[in-house]
């Protein structure tokens, strides 16, 4: 008897057809307008938050759910904390780079190859027993209201602006980044729908320069229509969504006319979603360490 060999699983493709799913829908996983002030989803168990394609995963798990907590934790670790995963309850995979080392046999030197692989979390509203320091239980005394998120955000981006050197002109009704002229056409601030979507074009725009070849130098020569260009709106958009998550401010899709191009993307590379949110990752940092708040305490897991 022939013995069955086990198909290797694509995580790559998995991770992307899911991506694509919702863009096919009409919406985008990194927008969070929900429980905005939820912030990042972190591990429960050791306070740090999630980054990269787990980000969208987990947000895309707590919208389909209705979940209100951000917070997640692997079965044992909801053990370890005397709780327990409720019967029935269904995991959420997520993804982890493992690396494995071989010696090259033309050279004799050691490499390192990233290998991808899953792993399954639960939301703490999956959960019984869990103590509130786990669960992450905030007095609604503690919270802050949105007149305060506003004013951070703010002096958040009154900071950027200093230490890139970008001020905004405000006027007109468009809003770009020129990597020519290293500078950011804004509409007039009250033209915006609300104050966070003000905010959110505004980090979107900052996302772009972060490109710029005195920054983090990526390509930003793609032309309109392009997937080049299209790709360069995805890192904008993922930075936008990052900022206004650490700033508690709800997201807004700044080019919805993308979805299409988006779509096309990442059909043609199942790794593009993978490399702009590591890309995007890149510039989140940037950005947060220019309006003085940087990231340790946003480390991978």
């Amino acid at each position: 008897m022939a013995r069955q060999v086990k198909e290797k699983r694509d995580i790559h493709q998995e991770v992307t057809d899911k991506i694509l799913a919702a863009l096919e829908a009409g919406t985008a996983p990194w927008v969070k307008p929900w429980n905005a002030s939820a912030g990042f989803p972190v591990n429960a168990s050791t306070n740090k938050a999630y980054n990269g394609v787990n980000v969208f995963l987990l947000w895309m798990k707590e919208s389909a759910e209705g979940y209100t907590s951000s917070r997640w934790l692997t079965y044992k670790q909801a053990q370890k904390a005397k709780g327990q995963v409720r019967k029935g309850e269904k995991g959420t995979p997520i993804v982890f780079f493992n690396w494995r080392e071989f010696d090259d046999k033309k050279t004799g030197e050691k490499k390192r190859i990233p290998l991808l692989r899953y792993y399954t979390v639960f939301n703490v509203a999956q959960c019984d027993g869990l103590t509130d320091k786990v669960m992450g239980a905030v007095a609604e005394a503690d919270k802050l209201p949105e007149s305060a998120r506003l004013a951070h955000a703010e002096e958040f981006f009154s900071k950027v602006h200093k230490a890139t050197g970008i001020v905004p002109k405000r006027g007109g009704a468009r809003a770009c980044y020129s990597p020519s002229l290293d500078t950011i056409l804004l509409p007039e601030f009250a033209s915006f729908s609300d104050a966070a979507a003000a905010y959110s074009t505004e980090a979107h725009e900052f996302g772009h320069s972060t490109g710029h070849k005195s920054r983090l130098n990526r390509d930003l020569s793609g032309s309109f229509g392009g997937e080049e260009y299209a790709a360069e709106e995805l890192v904008a958009e993922l930075t936008s969504a990052f900022v206004c998550t650490q700033l508690g401010l709800k997201g807004n899709l700044q080019h919805p006319e993308y979805i299409g191009n988006w779509i096309k993307v990442l059909k043609g590379n199942k790794k593009a979603i993978f490399t702009a949110a590591s890309l995007a990752k890149k510039a989140h940092a940037f950005l947060a360490e220019a309006g003085g708040e940087p990231l340790e305490a946003f480390k991978a897991e």
